[in-house]
């Protein structure tokens, strides 16, 4: 009875089309448009606040008076290197868990944790609530988004993650200035709740994640299915509870690909943002104003929100006459942020910070881009998600360990360190 419909003709029904229902059904679009807005935003609030520390970093070291700049320069370092070590296990909670649940929850986390710095009078109180709790939340926050983006697009992804990954350079921007007119002139205590009124946008952002299933064509047919296995619930506890996946997927690591990849991303994590925490520092010592300083990051963020969009065309419209592999891509943002470090240390006054972080700030949009098209590229898309959350994690301990080590060799050879 149950294959009746199967070998009767005149049983057929022409509105399901059975072999669609198990595969993954991307709408491309729709709904999608305010997940790629939301994750424009995301990494707005997420991204953009972490890479907008040199400034923070200044104000930092004038509320902590009994500090010196080698504590200081931990927290932006570890707020960065914890968000990105959580990747891998923010992946693996949104495959068993609800990822708006997981994404509501983080931004809660993530206001909290500003909120908790504000009121922080000593070291080690910045280190757990800006350094360990905010870097908590914004890996939930921005890992979210990612992944909903995967639910949603497939063979338009280059463009909406060129688009979503820009909202990091315009954050940079946008809290610099933040931190100028908020914690620099209201003090660190209400500056700081200002800055706390701004990341609660990310709860709420949350809330805008729908399921892509909603919109699968078959839809009404998943749900049938759905309730004859709730009938039939008895029959499957008496043959027994099939075996849950392990928590954490390590399957993707013993690709060789995979490892060349997560080697790459540690190595060049190393220095690569130790510009963006520690110039501020660099310009204010040579005697730069605090509004030069703000302009001087404000560039900056600018500049990586180009070298996304620059890097995203050329991957999104590839030229028929010279065509361009992600793999070079990303090697030129390297090499270009390499070459940007070191012309660092011949440049002198703002006009020369002014060219270095433009130069810098381009290849680095490129390189956060390609990285992740590159990965994209190397691996199936089943197995793209849990492999970005590894190149992440990859890059947590360099990116710790990088910034205080060139803060601690500044004294010593100056700008050159970088």
């Amino acid at each position: 009875m149950h294959s009746l419909h199967r070998n009767v003709p005149a049983l057929r029904r022409r509105d399901v089309d059975t072999s669609t229902i198990r595969q993954h059904y991307y709408p491309e679009g729709g709904w999608g448009w305010i997940v790629c807005g939301v994750g424009f935003l995301v990494h707005l609030l997420t991204s953009g606040l972490q890479l907008s520390f040199g400034l923070l970093y200044l104000y930092t070291l004038h509320h902590l008076r009994d500090a010196s700049p080698m504590d200081a320069a931990w927290l932006g370092a570890l707020c960065l290197a914890v968000s990105m070590l959580t990747a891998p296990l923010v992946v693996a909670l949104c495959r068993r868990k609800s990822t708006r649940l997981t994404a509501v929850f983080g931004g809660l986390v993530m206001a909290l944790a500003c909120l908790f710095t504000s009121f922080a009078q000593q070291l080690h109180q910045v280190v757990l609530s800006y350094g360990v709790v905010l870097g908590v939340g914004t890996g939930l926050v921005r890992e979210t988004s990612s992944l909903m983006l995967g639910h949603y697009f497939k063979r338009r992804r280059e463009f909406v993650e060129m688009v979503v990954q820009a909202g990091a350079g315009v954050g940079i921007a946008l809290f610099s200035v933040l931190y100028k007119e908020a914690v620099g002139k209201l003090g660190w205590r209400l500056g700081l709740q200002a800055v706390t009124g701004v990341l609660a946008l990310g709860f709420f952002l949350g809330v805008l994640y729908r399921s892509a299933s909603l919109y699968h064509p078959q839809r009404r047919a998943i749900l049938h299915l759905k309730n004859q296995r709730k009938k039939v619930k008895e029959k499957k506890d008496s043959v027994g509870a099939p075996r849950k996946p392990p928590f954490l997927d390590f399957s993707p690591l013993r690709i060789r690909a995979v490892q060349m990849l997560l080697l790459a991303s540690s190595t060049a994590a190393l220095g690569l943002y130790t510009p963006v925490f520690y110039l501020a520092l660099q310009g204010y010592k040579e005697g730069l104003e605090d509004s030069a300083l703000v302009l001087m990051q404000t560039f900056m963020g600018f500049a990586t929100a180009l070298g996304c969009v620059g890097f995203g065309l050329v991957v999104v419209r590839p030229s028929d006459q010279c065509l361009i592999s992600r793999q070079y891509l990303c090697q030129a943002a390297m090499v270009g942020v390499g070459v940007s470090l070191l012309a660092l240390s011949t440049v002198q006054g703002y006009h020369g910070y002014v060219l270095f972080v433009w130069l810098y700030g381009v290849c680095l949009g490129g390189f956060l881009y390609s990285l992740k098209m590159f990965t994209m590229e190397r691996v199936r898309a089943r197995y793209f998600t849990r492999t970005w959350g590894f190149v992440q994690g990859a890059e947590a301990i360099p990116v710790l360990l990088g910034v205080p080590i060139t803060v601690s060799l500044g004294p010593i050879v100056g700008a050159a360190t970088f």
